[in-house]
């Protein structure tokens, strides 16, 4: 049998193959820096997304507690005064009260410039003046019926050196006259407050700790009120106005243009993409430079390798072959040839031997190592759920209001007080607690809404002596007074009342929840007593939140069949919700 002889690779094969992978490797280098160039953009533009929606987030957080801020201000018995006032030395006395309320408003909210009060009948006789600009301000702000931001104007405080002009984020609300005698509140005036830009800015912190990104914050006139100057054409202006988000993308930059309703503005978001690629560049011309030097360096040393090494190994090789075509010689090497290939082979034989003890004692290693990471991972999970103390919040409250008391702010010690109250019920207890309790805990969420409406909603409680000790399920009954508070009276602008009664008859103890609202429209009473009648039905089920729906499935659940519960509404009049529950499941 004639026996084949193992062809041997030649100089110029080998310098044929290394020039072949050189090729594919640079080929492949050039292709991933390609790849990594998209994926460093878009991970990047997703970024920077990413920043623009925590920052409309933010501001329109911000905007919504300046907002409620001026509403405050507009509810203030001294603004009222000052505004009606006509003769000039009871407008100074009301003034000075107006500038207590705004100094403490500027300690409570930060980022407060300046207040002002107008009057539509008179703009000469106002707190404080924004000067040319002032009388734009004001048509803007006669159009609102309700808080809102007004625009970005010029502002030059009063004070300090000329020409010191800024530019401010003005929030207004119109001041009613609610007194009894009138049958409709009437405009007696308008309270603004001025944002200062830091206020605004404060929120674009993420944008100064990247390199190669700019912004501006651009008026409805396209001036630039924070950041820089950047080329932004009125047409991509417009559109982004029109469209809420505009894109511009070109070989050196990319912009994003985002509309801010909430402050008539545009937020333009450039991004630099050479300065992003720099460092990439840099890489890939260091990466080429070393594959090219290790080019010349295989070629070189290709020559010793084939010279050397590929004929002895050669031999190695065929007899490797020959061990596996052998089945009794799988795990054996021929011991042959000069000295440096036996001792090649021995090793190569107790490298055989040894493989299987090994294997055997890494997998054991890996499966012990594994169990103690498992177990670390265990004790630090439970480490980590025992930091959760509830009543590290209850003691951060306590302190909150001890420090009210002591520093005479009462209204901050009771609400930190009944919220306190409010947690500790809403977390610990029984499902099934005492109707006394469940009127105490909406008595302190009563008295923390009175810090925000003020005289705006009036309470009543008309609850019968014998039903005090009467057990319901826990917080069934907060959620339909907060649905009262925040979607019958919060809406109305004239001052409202809140009804709560507890009677009971025979058979049933009945519960009603009245408001002097802005009512419910009639297709939406029908949807809501149709869910309330069925709250397991699957048009129901696809209710969110923790509104009435889920109270009656839990009082269903927790009274049976007997339970009912139903409202009535009419529009501008009020809605009432009405529960009824059977003595013999209390």
């Amino acid at each position: 049998m004639k026996r084949k002889h193992m062809r041997t690779v030649t100089h110029r094969q080998f310098t044929r193959f290394v020039i072949a992978i050189t090729v594919v490797l640079a080929a492949v280098i050039l292709l991933t820096c390609l790849l990594y160039t998209m994926v460093i953009l878009q991970r990047n533009q997703d970024y920077v997304d990413g920043i623009l929606a925590r920052y409309q987030e933010s501001l329109s957080t911000q905007m919504e507690e300046y907002t409620q801020l001026v509403q405050t201000a507009a509810y203030d018995a001294s603004v009222l005064e000052y505004l009606q006032a006509d003769d000039p030395y009871a407008r100074h006395l009301a003034g000075l009260e107006v500038s207590t309320l705004f100094s403490s408003l500027k300690m409570v909210q930060n980022g407060i410039e300046d207040f002002f009060l107008f009057r539509p009948d008179d703009a000469s006789v106002t707190y404080a003046s924004l000067g040319a600009r002032q009388p734009e301000l004001m048509q803007r702000l006669w159009m609102s019926a309700k808080p809102a931001v007004i625009g970005i104007y010029p502002y030059a405080p009063s004070y300090g050196q000329a020409g010191n002009e800024r530019y401010v984020t003005v929030v207004g609300c119109p001041v009613y006259n609610l007194s009894a005698g009138e049958q409709h509140p009437s405009v007696v005036g308008a309270v603004a407050v001025a944002i200062s830009q830091q206020a605004i800015e404060s929120n674009l912190s993420e944008f100064y700790q990247l390199e190669g990104i700019h912004y501006s914050l651009m008026d409805r006139h396209q001036t630039v009120i924070l950041g820089e100057q950047l080329p932004v054409s009125e047409q991509d202006f417009r559109a982004a106005g029109e469209q809420g988000r505009f894109s511009r993308d070109t070989l050196a930059a990319s912009v994003t243009l985002i509309s801010i309703p909430s402050m008539d503005a545009v937020l333009v978001v450039q991004t630099d993409k050479m300065v992003l690629l720099k460092d990439l560049f840099t890489i890939t011309l260091v990466v080429l430079a070393m594959v090219l030097f290790l080019l010349g360096g295989m070629l070189y040393i290709s020559g010793r390798i084939s010279r050397e090494i590929t004929m002895p190994l050669s031999t190695l090789t065929e007899a490797v072959k020959e061990m596996d075509v052998d089945p009794t010689h799988t795990r054996h090497v021929p011991e042959e040839g000069n000295a440096d290939f036996r001792m090649l082979s021995a090793s190569l034989n107790r490298m055989l031997k040894t493989e299987t003890r090994l294997t055997h004692e890494l997998l054991e290693a890996n499966r012990s190592l594994y169990e103690s990471e498992l177990a670390k991972k265990h004790l630090e999970l439970q480490f980590l759920r025992s930091q959760i103390n509830p009543h590290f919040l209850y003691n951060t409250l306590e302190t909150i209001r001890s420090i009210a008391v002591v520093r005479k702010v009462p209204e901050v010690a009771s609400a930190a007080k009944n919220l306190a109250k409010l947690l500790r019920y809403s977390i610990k207890g029984g499902e099934i607690m005492r109707l006394s309790d469940e009127l105490e805990i909406i008595r302190c969420y009563l008295t923390i809404q009175e810090l925000r409406f003020g005289p705006r909603i009036r309470t009543v409680f008309e609850i019968d002596d014998d039903v005090q000790d009467l057990r319901i399920p826990r917080m069934c009954l907060q959620p339909l007074v907060e649905n009262a508070v925040v979607h019958g009276l919060e809406s109305c602008i004239a001052p409202g009342a809140l009804t709560i009664s507890c009677k009971k008859d025979d058979s049933f103890l009945w519960v009603a929840v009245r408001d002097t609202g802005v009512g419910i429209p009639q297709e939406e009473l029908d949807r809501i007593n149709y869910q309330l009648a069925h709250p397991f039905s699957k048009e129901a089920g696809q209710q969110s939140g923790i509104g009435m729906t889920n109270v009656a499935r839990r009082l269903q659940l927790s009274l049976g069949n007997d339970f009912a519960m139903q409202v009535t509404s009419e529009l501008n009049r009020g809605t009432e919700v009405v529960l009824c529950m059977p003595l013999d499941r209390l």
